[in-house]
């Protein structure tokens, strides 16, 4: 789109040039997506180009700080009891119950979980990193009735009807029909699980540093 909005050579282009571009940016784009824009083309003239003053004088939008929206325990209950079916209520039990990014929840597979002893592990999570997340014993026990009872030999625990991976879309599909279903009127997206999960742990008092780690 930079490329296009061009009315000269590339090696022509000047930092006015950038600044319009970047200006029209504003009324459509948030900041993180006009600070990736800029980053990109900081790194296109540096490496690409090999022009690495052009944009010195032109810096990054501010991140924008944002509440987080959280959902009381009443609503959840609402939303898991809104779903359209026990596979659906189960996806976010589970969600709420480990504190699962939706990516790590749809590439969960049934050898990461240690349900005798209600934990399991996320392999190669956000960064790259595994790390181990801890389930409650009740849920421990529907998965297990899940997964005796499932028609399928998926190796994921949650998978689609040919038996891959569900998608964070689907996800986000069955959560939407959930909170509509439940008359939720907050925006709640998968990633209000998870704020969920943080928040109501604060609000039992367990430690903040664990929470983190969880």
């Amino acid at each position: 789109k930079f490329l296009e909005s061009l009315q000269s050579n590339i090696e022509k282009t000047t930092e006015q040039d950038i600044k319009n571009f970047l200006a029209k940016l504003i009324d459509r784009y948030s900041n993180s997506s006009r600070a990736l824009a800029t980053s990109s083309l900081r790194f296109f003239f540096k490496r690409i180009i090999n022009n690495q003053n052009i944009m010195l004088n032109i810096e990054n939008p501010k991140r924008q700080d944002y509440i987080p929206t959280v959902l009381t325990k009443e609503e959840i209950g609402k939303l898991i009891s809104n779903a359209s079916n026990y596979k659906s209520k189960l996806i976010l039990k589970t969600l709420y119950s480990s504190g699962l990014r939706v990516s790590e929840l749809v590439n969960l597979k049934i050898n990461d979980l240690d349900l005798e002893n209600a934990k399991g592990f996320v392999r190669k999570g956000k960064g790259s990193k595994d790390r181990q997340i801890f389930l409650s014993k009740s849920l421990c026990e529907e998965i297990k009735k899940y997964i005796e009872k499932r028609n399928t030999q998926s190796e994921y625990l949650f998978s689609s009807k040919s038996e891959k991976s569900l998608t964070p879309r689907n996800i986000q599909q069955i959560i939407k029909r959930a909170a509509t279903k439940a008359e939720i009127q907050k925006k709640v997206t998968p990633h209000t699980l998870r704020h969920s999960f943080g928040t109501h742990h604060l609000e039992a008092g367990t430690d903040i540093r664990k929470i983190q780690a969880l």
